[in-house]
């Protein structure tokens, strides 16, 4: 198994003009969505930062079984709708994967 920890920093003044903790909101709801097409994915956990000193507003946790996995959850149509959405958005991200 392999699991992917990612924390987004998103964008003040970002294209739509909604603000980064509304952008943030949202990208939770759009990685939550995710679940009911994801099925093959053992977890998908995501949510904002609780930590008010922290540097970025949003979190993510997803486990694969395997390359496969990966490469599938990559490729996704519904996960290219939610990166479109993130390239808007965020300004930076962090991806950590590692085997459990």
């Amino acid at each position: 198994m392999i699991r992917r920890i990612v924390v987004f920093k998103m964008k003040e003044g970002a294209p739509g003009g909604a603000s980064a903790a509304e952008n943030a909101a949202r990208l939770v709801v759009l990685f939550r969505g995710l679940k009911k097409h994801l099925d093959f994915l053992p977890d998908l956990q995501c949510g904002p930062n609780l930590n008010a000193d922290g540097d970025h507003q949003v979190g993510l946790t997803v486990v694969y079984r395997d390359a496969a996995d990966i490469e599938a959850y990559t490729n996704h149509p519904e996960h290219l709708k939610v990166k479109e959405f993130v390239v808007k958005t965020v300004e930076s991200r962090t991806i950590v994967d590692f085997t459990v």
